[in-house]
């Protein structure tokens, strides 16, 4: 077992350093797609203030409980949990589907929040309670009342759904992870934390690394499959070479 541990960290960070680098390694497509999702968080941004204006005005005490939910969803917390179960659990179970949907998570989440956490920094945005306006940003001022872009909830609830809903083959676990991921976004909303521009960019940034983790993992299983291993085994009488691929 401490072999194998070694061995999945191992996978996770390579994994991890493959969804980090995937911007460097962009090409023509990569580029055009970036300008849309830009596009489309400038387009939303024109919104900011009509969306947080909707929810202010519908505020209602029946909906606390889902907006815990969501928030619950997305805290790093809950994410750094829900990937340590299934892992411990694949570990004692001996199940390669949980060990390596842990890993895919991992892979996608660690360069996520890197990404993230550099962004709300470098940027600075004040969050909307603070009466600022949604184009105020005041870069490395290092202080959560600034944190708006982008949303890390948001983040890390998308990309805990996407990959969990792409490994179970389940119509109605699917549709649940989905809804969790949109709740928690609605939640970030409703206690006024974020701008929706902030929420459509995180949940672009977890379709971006889910997808580049996931890529990455069908890739590692497809050149496993088809990588030669030559292995020496002892043999009553000497020695003998053992060819699989």
């Amino acid at each position: 077992m401490g072999m194998r541990f070694t061995s999945d960290v191992s996978d996770a960070f390579d994994g991890s350093i493959h969804v980090f680098t995937r911007p460097f390694h962009w090409q023509g497509e990569d580029w055009l797609n970036f300008g849309y999702v830009i596009a489309g968080a400038a387009a939303i941004s024109l919104i900011d203030t009509e969306v947080r204006n909707f929810f202010l005005r519908n505020e209602s005490g029946s909906d606390h409980v889902l907006v815990k939910i969501g928030e619950f969803y997305g805290e790093p917390l809950s994410v750094v949990a829900i990937t340590g179960c299934i892992y411990l659990f694949g570990n004692i179970a001996d199940n390669d589907w949980a060990r390596e949907t842990a890993i895919i998570m991992t892979a996608a989440l660690l360069p996520g929040g890197i990404y993230q956490t550099t962004a709300k920094i470098s940027a600075g945005r004040a969050r909307p309670y603070l009466e600022l306006g949604h184009n105020y940003f005041e870069p490395f001022r290092r202080e959560e009342d600034y944190y708006s872009f982008v949303s890390g909830h948001m983040l890390v609830a998308t990309a805990t759904s996407l990959v969990l809903a792409k490994r179970i083959n389940n119509v109605i676990a699917k549709g649940t992870l989905y809804s969790l991921g949109l709740l928690t976004g609605i939640a970030r909303l409703y206690s006024d934390d974020h701008w929706i521009s902030d929420v459509f960019l995180g949940g672009m940034l977890a379709a971006a690394v889910t997808h580049s983790a996931s890529q990455w993992h069908e890739e590692e299983n497809q050149s496993q499959t088809t990588r030669l291993n030559i292995r020496l085994l002892p043999m009553k009488n000497g020695f003998t070479l053992s060819f699989s691929w």
